[in-house]
């Protein structure tokens, strides 16, 4: 599973350059949780994950762009036409743990 924190628009879902933290994380089988603890401070945030199926380390997408591997987004963003905009899928992280939930849509 690959994810991307961003503290900004610039570059959210997929840029891996522009994103604050970025990382791969294996999936246990049978598992439906993932842990990731990032280490960040209070501020806002968004994040986008994607399972990388054929371990490229990259997110592969058709030839009109549409991703052919599973995404998600922070906030669980509704399906629409593009990628999901910062401003909807960002959160506030205070000075306490926090766990947030995102869904993997398959899009194909």
């Amino acid at each position: 599973m690959a994810y991307l924190v961003f503290a900004s628009p610039s570059g959210f879902p997929g840029d891996r350059n522009k994103a604050l933290r970025h990382g791969f994380v294996p999936i246990p089988p049978g598992s439906t949780e993932l842990h990731i603890e990032p280490e960040l401070p209070t501020a806002t945030y968004a994040v986008s994950i994607y399972e990388d199926l054929n371990s490229n380390h990259k997110l592969d997408h058709n030839l009109i762009g549409i991703p052919r591997e599973p995404v998600g987004a922070s906030n669980n963003p509704s399906s629409r036409f593009g990628p999901p905009h910062f401003e909807e899928c960002s959160f506030h992280l205070g000075d306490t743990a926090q766990t947030i939930a995102i869904n993997l849509v398959h899009t194909l």
